[in-house]
């Protein structure tokens, strides 16, 4: 893809989180790994917002009162929006239980973001939530 002026290429987003029974102290550098390389696979055109990779050390998936995912669901927020696609190393990273998953879900729909589940290879960012891959 030729990229021009008129055409900046998609910005997106890493989100890693690690419980507090983690004993892997590498599990958020691996997960950032693992999300950069699906990115580089699925779309190479993307770049990784610097700025927009956020992460909880120590945080269970139960709750949505995280201090990264509460900066990420901030900065989703933001106009211009600063990225446009979120990838996670696999659901569980969003949340351990479906109605935290499908909250933040919903919330960054509401703002146009989709989400890519890197271990699944799953995008989800269609209405009904459908699979593109």
């Amino acid at each position: 893809m030729t990229e021009t002026m008129n055409t900046p290429p998609q910005r997106v987003a890493i989100y890693t989180r690690s419980a507090a029974t983690t004993t892997n102290p590498d599990s958020l550098k691996d997960q950032e790994r693992r999300c950069r390389e699906a990115i580089a696979e699925q779309i190479p055109e993307c770049t990784v917002a610097e700025d927009c990779i956020f992460q909880d050390s120590g945080a269970s998936g139960l709750t949505s009162r995280r201090p990264g995912l509460e900066a990420l669901l901030k900065k989703a927020a933001e106009s211009p929006q600063p990225f446009s696609c979120l990838f996670v190393d696999s659901v569980s990273m969003i949340g351990r239980s479906w109605s935290v998953v499908l909250l933040i879900l919903d919330t960054l729909r509401s703002h146009g973001v989709d989400v890519f589940v890197a271990e699944q290879r799953m995008y989800m960012g269609f209405p009904g939530g459908g699979s593109a891959i």
